[in-house]
């Protein structure tokens, strides 16, 4: 397997035409001679204190007939990742930084026959920009074996590249070419693994990212595109805690307004319990719970018991599974979706399940679990409208499922 990444800037003249374009462009390639492989991850890096390392994610080679005895090779790899390591200090090219914080991310919901959760969605708020770049940086780990971990790094990205191409290399109508960005990551941890296999680990997580002008994207107008987030988490003892925000502007921001939301939650062996927060404008709601976008800021909370037969903290006896969690989505919008009288009813959704697994000998195992379900759904739907706010289909839903 050979990889190979090139991060280049250039600058270029149309027959003298103004502005100059000119930024940023990544170019990446791979070529494998043998063998023939499925889906699959390769990871390759030198040795001693200055080596290149190189990745390639989802890597899919195959032979597909073209007619008669004719084949041909087909292949293709979700991402390639080249970095340069030299004693901690590290540039990486090739799979263009992240330049959006997503450290608060809602947990997900539950799908119930597809009812109230379309299928590819995710509840998350992204501020931030997107480009091609690269990322330079230094990292040091296990620092004097007391389990510490330090890095911190610096990314660059320009919009388009030389070519008014963006990092995807399509040319985007009606953006303006030739603008940069800049951000910052920082980590602080330690981690370690106890005598029962379980990680501990305590993190902090830091991220600030902007553009360095306005017009960066299209949507965003006039707008300079900035976002900042933090995060706390760690599991130590059998307690759990994260506590994380995001804060910023991203181009399809509604009405150009800062969003932020918020997530905080807590655990102790069995016991869990989490609160979310979202802003009008950071619109997290709609396409998941909302065909419209929200009214308001809202919020989410969920508390939950729970063992687990193969968790060393949680476990009560080896291959049972018990639990209850009990959630609320949107509770502000439950009270404010109605126009006229209409009965609606305060959005409370639980599940109880269990199982129970027994080894029969070393190859051999039964399983015996059930589930169940039930919610109260704020549907609201007021006489005439064109259509429900909401995704649900009815005020309440339920299901169960059992087997062997």
């Amino acid at each position: 397997i050979e990889g190979y990444a090139e991060l280049a800037w250039g600058i270029a003249s149309d027959g003298g035409a103004q502005p100059l374009k000119h930024g940023f462009k990544t170019t990446t390639d791979f070529k494998i001679v043998f063998p023939i492989v499925a889906k699959k991850d390769f990871k390759y890096r030198g040795e001693g204190n200055v080596y290149a390392e190189i990745n390639v994610k989802a890597l899919k080679l195959s032979l597909e007939s073209n007619g008669g005895a004719k084949f041909d090779t087909k292949g293709s790899a979700k991402t390639i990742e080249a970095t340069l390591h030299c004693y901690g200090a590290y540039l990486t090219i090739g799979k263009n930084p992240d330049f959006k914080s997503t450290f608060a991310v809602l947990w997900e919901p539950w799908t119930a026959n597809g009812d109230y959760k379309s299928k590819g969605d995710k509840p998350v708020y992204e501020p931030g920009f997107e480009g091609a770049g690269g990322k330079l940086g230094y990292k040091q780990t296990d620092i004097a074996g007391t389990g510490l971990t330090f890095d911190i790094a610096f990314k660059f990205a320009s919009n388009t590249d030389w070519e008014g191409k963006d990092s995807k290399g399509v040319v985007q109508a009606g953006v303006t070419p030739s603008k940069y960005g800049l951000g910052g990551d920082i980590l602080f941890g330690w981690e370690r693994t106890r005598e029962d296999g379980v990680q501990e680990y305590i993190k902090v997580e830091l991220t600030g990212n902007s553009t360095l002008s306005s017009g960066y994207a299209q949507a965003a107008g006039a707008n300079i595109l900035w976002d900042v987030g933090a995060k706390v988490s760690m599991k130590l003892w059998g307690l759990c805690a994260l506590a994380a925000t995001d804060v910023g502007h991203k181009k399809n921001g509604a009405n150009g307004d800062i969003g932020a939301d918020a997530l905080l939650t807590l655990g102790y062996r069995w016991f869990s319990a989490g609160g979310y927060f979202a802003s009008q404008a950071s619109n997290v709601f709609q396409g998941v719970f909302l065909t419209t976008p929200m009214l308001q800021h809202d919020c989410a909370a969920y508390i939950k018991l729970e063992t687990k037969g193969s968790d060393p903290d949680t476990s009560f006896l080896e291959g049972l599974d018990l639990g209850v969690d009990v959630r609320t989505y949107m509770p502000v919008h439950a009270r404010a979706v109605p126009p006229a009288r209409v009965d609606i009813h305060f959005p409370v959704y639980g599940k109880v399940w269990g199982s129970y697994r027994h080894d029969m000998g070393e190859y051999g195992w039964v399983k015996v679990y059930a589930n169940l379900y039930g919610g109260t759904n704020k549907k609201a739907t007021p006489p005439a409208a064109p259509a429900a706010p909401t995704k649900w289909k009815a005020e309440y839903c339920g299901y169960y499922e059992c087997g062997v």
